[in-house]
């Protein structure tokens, strides 16, 4: 597991990880979030709970999303991730067995920082196009279901 920490300027402390070992559904789970493990990228998928708001007040949503990183900060444990531009219902995934997202591309939106407790499970994701970078991707349904 790398580690790196930085002293902040106001006495905050911050530490980077790339692996974080989550219980999720009751099954202790490693996801792993890697710029270059062995010579290529591995960065795990994890289906997020989310609070928004709408019209009808708080909704729970669920979005696929990309593991970029883990932080502690003062001791307060992080996801960095990647979210789809829109959430997934999971009776969706059984019923069609493949189900095909796109990452949300604005920065501002769509790169967030979530609680560790948000992850809720693992995701088995493919890209739409494997040899070039793309914003679509595969959501399949895992063999446990």
């Amino acid at each position: 597991m790398l580690c790196d920490q930085l002293q902040g300027a106001v006495g905050t402390t911050v530490t980077g990880y790339t692996k974080a070992v989550i219980c999720c559904s009751g099954i202790r789970t490693a996801f792993y979030a890697h710029p270059c493990f062995r010579g290529h990228k591995w960065y795990d998928w994890a289906l997020i709970h989310f609070e928004e708001q709408n019209q009808q007040g708080i909704v729970e949503s669920h979005y696929p999303s990309r593991i970029l990183g883990y932080l502690s900060i003062d001791g307060k444990q992080e996801a960095a991730i990647q979210c789809s531009s829109k959430p997934i219902d999971w009776n969706t995934v059984e019923r069609q067995f493949i189900v095909p997202i796109k990452l949300g591309t604005d920065f501002n939106i769509s790169f967030v920082t979530v609680p560790i407790d948000a992850l809720v499970h693992p995701l088995c994701v493919f890209p739409e196009n494997v040899d070039n970078e793309c914003d679509t991707f595969y959501v399949v349904l895992p063999k446990r279901n």
